[in-house]
């Protein structure tokens, strides 16, 4: 089976469920240097506009070899020059074990260039594995349900986040990277491994159960989230 057109299917069908985007719609993807929001951006020019898709990165510290492939695999998807635009996590610390405030400075910042740009619709490459990662973490660490959501609106619904990879498996996005020679960009972060989530993550690899990550979804999602 042709991983691409599953993939695109799954996209298809919870852009349909959840109606995430329109074909005339300018849409940001924020790109975090992850095999997720990398593949999300060339899958998105199978059924989108390229025209109208705008990729920002933003990077903790400056690292050439990462700002040099997103650049780079951005012209080539885009077939445009310069279409990533590079921005400064202005919260980031060196020695700081925060994911919380990185996370919180890379959201300020995507939410200020949208508005620079007058785009409102924010993509971003979460799965349904960060989904049913997020609902386990968020059991288990805060004793609540609350889990990722394919659609939210910020600010009164001035800025909408979006999922298309919502109901794509992990597994499924490291067999497109494979084939399509998608490199995974990553900085090193001295926080990482004392991360709830790496923590949560670690637990579900060791069940070594190939469905564990749908039943953990089916128990997360609520039909009709919006």
């Amino acid at each position: 089976m042709d991983i691409e057109k599953t993939i695109l299917k799954k996209i298809f069908k919870c852009n349909k469920e959840y109606n995430l985007f329109n074909k005339t719609e300018r849409i940001i993807i924020s790109l975090s240097g992850g095999k997720d929001s990398i593949s999300l951006l060339k899958l998105l020019t199978k059924i989108h506009s390229p025209s109208l898709i705008y990729p920002i990165h933003i990077y903790p510290y400056k690292d050439d070899k990462v700002l040099s492939y997103i650049k780079n695999f951005s012209e080539n998807t885009l077939s445009m020059a310069n279409p990533v635009k590079f921005l400064k996590n202005p919260l980031y610390k060196k020695d700081l074990l925060s994911c919380y405030e990185c996370a919180r400075g890379r959201r300020k910042t995507v939410f200020e260039e949208a508005d620079k740009q007058k785009i409102y619709k924010i993509a971003l490459g979460h799965t349904k594995n960060d989904v049913s990662e997020t609902f386990l973490m968020n059991v288990i660490y805060s004793g609540n349900k609350d889990t990722i959501k394919p659609f939210q609106t910020f600010f009164d619904g001035k800025f909408q986040i979006i999922r298309p990879l919502y109901m794509v498996e992990e597994k499924e996005l490291l067999r497109y990277s494979d084939i399509y020679h998608i490199t995974p960009q990553n900085y090193h972060c001295s926080g990482k491994e004392s991360n709830k989530r790496e923590n949560i993550r670690a637990f579900l690899r060791n069940l070594k159960d190939d469905y564990v990550i749908q039943r953990v979804f089916n128990a997360a999602v609520i039909k009709k989230q919006r």
